[in-house]
């Protein structure tokens, strides 16, 4: 099956959802790709002491700024995980999880790319 969309997000972290964000923003249409879930990472690939390394103030993505009361502690790996799925689910990011990328080419015609997936 293939699709047509004008950008193409390549990963459901961090960086990825705040694009989406900014997109949305500006009435671009788009799609984020994550190999995994929403933020995979904090999930399976940390240790459950892990803290988040930067004061809670920091925790600043486009339309979210930190709201709790510890402003100078250090998030938890679970505190970060549920901002990301909250963010995710704010602006309603069109994700598509599960979806792995494989290859990223130069469509034949020459005009945009051709995403190849799992």
């Amino acid at each position: 099956m293939q699709e047509q969309h004008d950008v193409v997000v390549i990963g459901g972290g961090q960086a990825g959802l705040a694009m989406s964000n900014v997109l949305q923003q500006r009435g671009r249409e788009h799609v984020v790709l994550e190999r995994r879930r929403i933020g995979e990472r904090w999930r399976t690939e940390r240790w459950d002491s892990l803290r988040f390394q930067f004061p809670n103030w920091s925790l600043q993505l486009p339309g979210y700024t930190y709201r709790g009361n510890d402003p100078d502690g250090f998030a938890h790996y679970s505190e970060i995980l549920r901002l990301l799925e909250d963010y995710a689910a704010s602006p309603g990011a069109p994700v598509s999880e599960h979806t792995e990328v494989l290859a990223l080419a130069e469509h034949p015609t020459g005009e945009g790319f051709q995403v190849s997936l799992a």
